[in-house]
């Protein structure tokens, strides 16, 4: 997974392959998760969903068939921006 090892990323997806369903969550520890979710929106028309407050406090990126692996790439691309 590209995200695993980008700093200010806490994936909250569990990584095992019999348990991840496809779904990739994660939370930004530098900045606060309504300001990503709006950025990740506004700068880069990505439609995904957010978790505000809890332990399950988070984004969630639901790829599916009918995203290409470059659309899969600009995802990725926007949140390491965002990580900083």
């Amino acid at each position: 997974m590209q995200l695993q090892e980008v700093p200010n990323v806490q994936l909250k997806t569990n990584l095992e392959p019999q348990l991840s369903g496809g779904v990739v969550k994660l939370r930004l520890k530098n900045m606060p998760t309504k300001q990503a979710y709006d950025t990740l929106w506004e700068k880069h028309r990505l439609a995904i969903a957010m978790t505000p407050a809890g332990d399950a406090e988070g984004l969630r990126f639901s790829p599916h068939v009918y995203n290409s692996p470059d659309e899969i790439d600009r995802a990725v691309s926007a949140v390491k921006q965002l990580a900083g």
